[in-house]
């Protein structure tokens, strides 16, 4: 899953895939900041 080197913190950044209306996204993501 995310963070494999251990717990989530805020600020960290990740990319999140993800399928909506039946295309997929990718989005970076900054912790904290949703």
């Amino acid at each position: 899953m995310l963070c494999e080197g251990g717990a989530a913190e805020p600020g960290d950044r990740t990319t999140v895939t993800y399928t909506r209306g039946g295309g997929e996204k990718t989005v970076d993501v900054t912790l904290g900041e949703q």
